[in-house]
């Protein structure tokens, strides 16, 4: 009876059986422009323009004010960009001479007791006076030690 059932309702299939149904002409196209769109869908990747990239060195003059753990920091920056949107700086810092963190420190600058470290990139393996971090074009952030050691990556390249 089950037997029976079943292939009375294979009759009602939406998918056609021979090649000789209208169905058939449409199924080849279709599965052709859905190979080229996951052909598309792979290779194409984003990438970050070469006037958007940056590479920064770790040296220079510390920032003048007293903030949180009494640390001595610099606000990363260069001739083109500023890491600063109020209330937020991306800066190193260091505790411990030639110990430097990857940092985001927040507040209102002009109140030191209101300015905090709210984020730390590589917290567990401080880096030099002249570790790099770079913005590659393919969208990885990347801080390196002097001697050209990856510390810490966002791995976001595409």
């Amino acid at each position: 009876m089950i037997k029976i059932a079943i292939k009375s309702l294979s009759r009602y299939s939406p998918l056609p059986t021979n090649s000789n149904s209208p169905m058939a002409y449409f199924r080849l196209p279709f599965l052709a422009i859905l190979f080229i769109f996951f052909l598309f869908a792979i290779t194409v990747r984003a990438q970050v323009s070469v006037n958007q990239t940056f590479k920064y060195v770790n040296q220079g003059k510390f920032g003048d004010r007293i903030i949180e753990y009494n640390a001595s920091y610099r606000v990363i920056r260069n001739n083109i960009y500023t890491f600063y949107t109020f209330p937020f700086h991306l800066c190193f810092y260091n505790t411990t001479p030639d110990a430097f963190i990857l940092a985001i420190r927040a507040g209102i600058p002009r109140d030191k007791s209101l300015m905090r470290w709210v984020w730390d990139a590589n917290r567990n393996h401080a880096v030099g006076g002249n570790a790099t971090l770079t913005l590659g074009q393919d969208g990885n952030l990347i801080l390196f030690e002097a001697d050209g050691r990856v510390v810490w990556q966002t791995n976001t390249a595409n």
